[in-house]
Parts: C-alpha cells; sequence; structure tokens
C-alpha cells in the first residue's frame, strides 16, 4: 500500500472526543494515494507483459536446444556421416 500525504477533507472528531474502534474521525483526500496506486499498477502491468516476453523466450530457446540436441544424437549416433551432411542454417539449427 503506498505510503501518501494529502489534505483532509472532513473532520468528524474533535480534540478530546470519545471515539470507538473503528470510527472515522478524518476523510482524506484520496486522488493522491489513487494516482500512486494506479502508477504501480501501471508498473505492475509493465513488469507482467516483461514476463510474458521472456518465458516466450524461454519456451522458444528451449525447443531450439530441443531440435539442437536431437541433432546432436543424431552426429553421436552415427547417422550424419560426415561433416558435409550437416548443414547449419543462418539461425544457428543444424539440419541435414
Amino acid at each position: 500500500m503506498p505510503n501518501v500525504s494529502g489534505m483532509i477533507q472532513a473532520l468528524y472528531c474533535d480534540v478530546n472526543t470519545k471515539v470507538r474502534a473503528g470510527q472515522l474521525c478524518a476523510k482524506i483526500d484520496p486522488r493522491p494515494y489513487k494516482a500512486a496506486v494506479d502508477q504501480e499498477k501501471a508498473v505492475l502491468v509493465e513488469a507482467e507483459a516483461r514476463h510474458e516476453k521472456y518465458k516466450a523466450e524461454l519456451t522458444a530457446i528451449t525447443v531450439q536446444l530441443g531440435l539442437d540436441d536431437g541433432n546432436y544424437t543424431e552426429i553421436v549416433k552415427g547417422d550424419v556421416q560426415s561433416g558435409d551432411e550437416l548443414i547449419i542454417s543462418e539461425d544457428g539449427g543444424m539440419r541435414r
């Protein structure tokens, strides 16, 4: 919860007035608080978007690593007879 200052809009209690727990004694202008909350919500939305982007990048890298691992396995097993049979594409992926 943001800690913001604000102007008092109304006082419902006076000095030496007996009050009960939870009783409203003053109303503070909510605009600075609302602005701080809105700003933090925007920061959260931006962070969530970055998180989704990084998750997608991780998925793509994981898939690529799986493909590269499969090609490596083919090489080790001897399915590729020579380096001439293996073509490395511009994006770094290997194919036969």
